[in-house]
């Protein structure tokens, strides 16, 4: 599951659901958000291969996003999102 919060609002903005979840499903998700509402300055997210992709990086970087990655281990990094997940299952 991939679920994006908006960290100001905590609001949730998407939630992908498959399988295998792979870069092009998260650059599917992602641009149809910044075409909704907005490139962000940032984005937090875990160290997944899924978001460490070179071709996402190149994405954010050519938009000018910058990536906040939270350290492995330390999911109170990302306590908005992890909260909400926990709800969600």
């Amino acid at each position: 599951i991939l679920t994006i919060i908006d960290e100001y609002s905590r609001r949730c903005l998407a939630i992908k659901i498959g399988y295998q979840l792979k870069a092009e499903h998260v650059l599917e998700t992602l641009t149809e958000l910044f075409i909704a509402e907005g490139i962000p300055d940032y984005i937090r997210s875990d160290n997944g291969s899924e978001f460490t992709a070179k071709q996402v990086q190149q994405w954010l970087a050519c938009l000018g996003v910058r990536t906040a990655y939270i350290t492995p281990g330390s999911p109170w990094e990302n306590g908005y999102n992890e909260r909400f997940n926990g709800s969600l299952r």
